[in-house]
């Protein structure tokens, strides 16, 4: 769950808006692919996923779904703690006076780094 402040300008000046909150879940797969065996570790994967976010509370509008996010992409391991994904992002974002939405199609290219202890 989320507690989001979220300020709006009135003539210039912030104004006050009451504390909002959303939750969001993601559901993600991700699978080797390529040639590999058990003595040398596939590298290279994809991944699909789909994440939404529902708005919660009386500040909420009309609508409850705030976005959906689905992604499609290939990756490769370097090592155990780095690694690289390219994918697709479709975002659908949704207004809260629920008539309008945002389409968004996006090319992500992400790098990660994972710290051992």
């Amino acid at each position: 769950m989320e507690e989001r402040f979220i300020a709006k300008m009135v003539d210039g000046k912030h104004e006050s808006t009451p504390v909002e909150y959303r939750i969001r879940y993601r559901l993600q797969l991700e699978r080797n692919w390529g040639m590999g065996s058990w003595l040398n570790h596939q590298r290279n994967f994809w991944c699909l996923s789909n994440e939404f976010f529902a708005n919660l509370g009386s500040e909420a509008g009309l609508n409850r779904l705030d976005q959906n996010r689905l992604y499609l992409g290939l990756g490769h391991h370097f090592g155990k703690e780095w690694q690289v994904q390219a994918g697709y992002l479709r975002q659908l974002v949704v207004k809260k006076s629920a008539y309008e939405e945002e389409d968004n199609h996006t090319l992500m290219v992400t790098v990660s780094h994972t710290v051992n202890r």
